[in-house]
C-alpha cells in the first residue's frame, strides 16, 4: 500500500468531534463482520450529531455518512514552483 502526500484527502466536519471513534452497531447488525466494520464519531457538543464510515475489506472507495453534521473536506496541496 502506498500513500501519495500530494493526493491526500481527509473527510471531516465543521462541528467539533471527539477524536476517538467507536464501532457502530444496530439491532440487525449487532457486531462487525470479518469483512466490514462501520466506525462512528460523535460530536463533542451534541450526541445527535454523528459521522459514520463503513470500512470494507478490498473496497477501492470510501464514503462518509453525515448525521446532522456539516461536511468538510481537507485537501493538502503541495505547490512546486520552478523558476
Amino acid at each position: 500500500m502506498t500513500y501519495e502526500e500530494k493526493n491526500g484527502m481527509s473527510l471531516g466536519a465543521v462541528e467539533p468531534f471527539h477524536i476517538q471513534h467507536r464501532v457502530h452497531t444496530t439491532k440487525t447488525v449487532p457486531r462487525p463482520s470479518k469483512l466490514a466494520i462501520e466506525l462512528e464519531w460523535t460530536s463533542a457538543e451534541d450526541s445527535n450529531i454523528k459521522m459514520r464510515c463503513p470500512i470494507v475489506r478490498g473496497a477501492p472507495y470510501a464514503s462518509m455518512e453525515y448525521v446532522y453534521a456539516t461536511p468538510r473536506i481537507f485537501i493538502e496541496v503541495i505547490l512546486i514552483l520552478c523558476f
